[in-house]
């Protein structure tokens, strides 16, 4: 699943960046805007023992029959054990990868090292990467390799309780924002031609919300773009707010709610609606629609990006079922 999601947000940031891109102004005279919040040294965690921790109100099972297709699991599922690399497959390249991991050379994100646990010990170690050596060579067979792993809708919402485990990583590992009053936690991406992308997830505890927020800074014009995406637990309908400016005007600033109707790798669909609307050009609303519905992509594969080696859930839990997508894998 996380390898599907990586595919779909890594293609949908490239048309982000350029839709963003696409609405600037002619260059002018101004001071870079001000984007650099201190980004605290944040350490992630590679322990499973936290990992496993922090999602006690998830429950895990393991399907019966190996190979079993995504779209016979009642459940969310995180991936097949053993298949570490995201092929579909339990090779000796999956035991590599976690010989890698223990050597702490290459860190699995939360969700993989739930993954390489073959025996379920709560510890990734030589003993799983022998289970999946003797597997790979078939020499033994395994009740855990290449059955699914999943938690069972029963007793589990990934809507609610991706929403906890994400307000708990934020608590636990962020920092405190008192300008904001907000715990965030963030990531800075730069590219050589000097375009950034500050990304943050953040949480207002007084409100009990989850805040998606990027800033992307456009150096050819020394222009910036605001997208914050709001959301309430249990609810996949959010609220937004996104500003474009430079020094002095305002490209366009905007609000209102939208939800994200479809994902597949082609493409997505959000239902948008803007409440609210103004710009200094002559912009409109319809001219950024699909530049705004990007960057709700960007901002959900940011989140991804920043929470991947904290939890087994995705930012995308909050606002679309992802069974949806078990065709795709």
């Amino acid at each position: 699943m996380k390898k599907l999601l990586s595919v779909i947000l890594t293609l949908t940031i490239l048309s982000s960046l350029v839709a963003v891109s696409a609405f600037s102004t002619s260059a002018q005279s101004v001071d870079i805007c001000e984007i650099s919040k201190a980004i605290p040294d944040i350490e992630l965690s590679a322990s499973i023992e936290d990992k496993i921790a922090s999602l006690k109100a998830r429950t895990y099972k393991v399907s019966e029959e190996p190979q079993t297709p995504f779209t016979e699991i009642d459940g969310y599922v995180y991936g097949y054990i053993g298949d570490v690399d995201g092929d579909n497959d339990v090779t000796i390249f999956d035991a590599t990868a976690i010989q890698m991991h223990i050597a702490q050379l290459e860190t699995l994100m939360a969700t993989l090292q739930l993954l390489a646990d073959i025996d379920s010990d709560n510890d990734i170690s030589i003993m799983d990467v022998t289970e999946i050596q003797f597997y790979a060579a078939q020499l033994s067979e395994s009740e855990r390799i290449h059955h699914v792993l999943y938690s069972p809708f029963e007793n589990f919402d990934p809507v609610i309780d991706t929403f906890d485990d994400i307000v708990d990583c934020v608590l636990e590992n962020g920092f405190y924002d008192d300008t904001e009053d907000c715990y965030s936690i963030g990531v800075l991406y730069e590219e050589e031609n000097g375009n950034q992308v500050y990304a943050t997830v953040d949480y207002y505890e007084q409100y009990g919300e989850i805040n998606l927020h990027s800033t992307t800074y456009i150096a050819e014009v020394n222009e910036c773009v605001l997208v914050n995406v709001t959301l309430d637990k249990g609810s996949k309908k959010f609220h937004f707010d996104t500003c474009y400016y430079g020094e002095g005007y305002v490209v366009y600033e905007a609000e209102g709610t939208s939800e994200l109707k479809s994902l597949t790798p082609d493409g997505y669909e959000f239902n948008t609606k803007f409440d609210s609307f103004y710009s200094d050009y002559g912009v409109t609303s319809a001219d950024i629609k699909d530049v705004t519905e990007s960057i709700f992509i960007l901002n959900l594969y940011a989140g991804d990006d920043i929470l991947c080696n904290y939890i087994v859930g995705s930012t995308l839990d909050l606002v679309y079922d992802l069974t949806k997508l078990y065709d795709f894998v």
